[in-house]
Parts: structure tokens; C-alpha cells; sequence
């Protein structure tokens, strides 16, 4: 846990695993910056679910349209 998407994704897939990322966020909080794994689930033998967060988080300016990002 704690490792960085791009460090962990490629050793899982080496290892022959398909993964399904899912970015989780406070609500109304914007992502920015690098994304760390903070929960690794196994759906089957070789799936697994990574949750990640972002380094960074910021709040949007007010009027700011969060779908368009």
C-alpha cells in the first residue's frame, strides 16, 4: 500500500493480473497529482481492484463546472 499507480500497475500486470483502477474523492474536491494505491481487493484469481487517492487535492473555484474535468 502506499505505492504510486505507475510503480504498482506494471509489477501486477507482470505478474499476470488485470487490474480495475477506481480513484476515489472527497465530494466536491478536485484530483491533482500523482495517484497512490490505498487498497488492493482480489475480485478472482486474476483480477484485482486497486483504490487509489491523489497526492493532491484542491477545492474548485466556485461556478467551476466539474464534469468538463
Amino acid at each position: 500500500m502506499g505505492w504510486e499507480l505507475d510503480a504498482a500497475e506494471p509489477v501486477l500486470k507482470q505478474a499476470g493480473f488485470r487490474l480495475q483502477v477506481t480513484a476515489t474523492l472527497a465530494p466536491g474536491r478536485m484530483p491533482e497529482g500523482k495517484r497512490r494505491v490505498v487498497r488492493a481487493r482480489r475480485l478472482s484469481n486474476e483480477s484485482i481492484e486497486l483504490v487509489v487517492v491523489f497526492s493532491r487535492v484542491f477545492n474548485p473555484p466556485p461556478g467551476a463546472n466539474e464534469e468538463a474535468i
